[in-house]
């Protein structure tokens, strides 16, 4: 490019080369001392549910936010960012509330409530 420059007698800073920028960054490889972001990807029927990654790229495809993450082997993967920890809460839930979830003890109180309900309601057979 810079021979290029030369030949045609312009000027790397000249206002003929200053009329075309490029559309590409500068430097294309990411910062090393760069804050890295990490993600955890969160979608239970993922093979790789509850890694994490670091996050090299976040774009949109599709009309899906998607990460590109870099995987330990040196190879990377996009998934959407709601498959991850990123992802935007639900609007659903207020930030007091925590989502409901569905654990052995729970199920034992339920259990419990059951048998006393069930314990109170009068024979429907007599």
């Amino acid at each position: 490019m810079l021979r290029m420059l030369k030949q045609s007698g312009l000027q790397a800073n000249s206002p003929a080369c200053a009329s075309f920028p490029s559309r590409r960054p500068f430097h294309t490889a990411p910062d090393a001392n760069a804050f890295v972001d990490r993600a955890r990807i969160c979608h239970p029927f993922h093979p790789l549910f509850a890694k994490s990654f670091d996050v090299l790229k976040r774009r949109r495809v599709s009309g899906v936010d998607t990460l590109t993450l870099r995987q330990l082997g040196g190879g990377t993967l996009s998934v959407p960012r709601e498959w991850t920890d990123l992802a935007d809460p639900d609007p659903s839930i207020t930030p007091r509330q925590r989502a409901a979830r569905l654990n052995a003890h729970r199920l034992l109180e339920l259990a419990a409530l059951l048998r006393e309900l069930d314990l109170r309601e009068p024979d429907a057979g007599t």
